[in-house]
Order: C-alpha cells, then structure tokens, then sequence
C-alpha cells in the first residue's frame, strides 16, 4: 500500500515536467516505472529484494 501511495506522490511532480522537452519525460516515465516496479514487487514477491535491504547491505559497513 506504502508503494502505491509513493507512486502517486511521485505522480504530481508530473505538473513541473510538462514544460521539459520530450526526451526528459520519457526518461523520467521510465525511472519512475522502474522503482514503482522494484517496490510492488518487493512487497507482493518474497524473494525480492528489498530496496531498504539493498542500501543497508551496500552501506551498513558506513556505521
């Protein structure tokens, strides 16, 4: 539920992207698909990998 409520917070920085060119919409479309993706399949998927699991693991030595 917290990744869909993320996905459409996400989705009202839309108004700022209709004055940016074209190719900045598609790119940006594309990582915001990639993430919503990454999330619903973290929480719907129990092999997944977590996204906080990930950082924790690339930086937990940072503690």
């Amino acid at each position: 539920m917290l990744a869909l409520i993320f996905s459409a917070f996400v989705l009202l920085e839309w108004k700022r992207l209709k004055k940016q060119p074209a190719r900045m919409k598609w790119k940006w479309g594309g990582i915001w698909a990639f993430f919503t993706l990454w999330n619903l399949m973290a929480v719907f998927v129990p092999w997944w990998p977590n996204p906080n699991g990930i950082i924790v693991k690339l930086f937990g030595w940072v503690d």
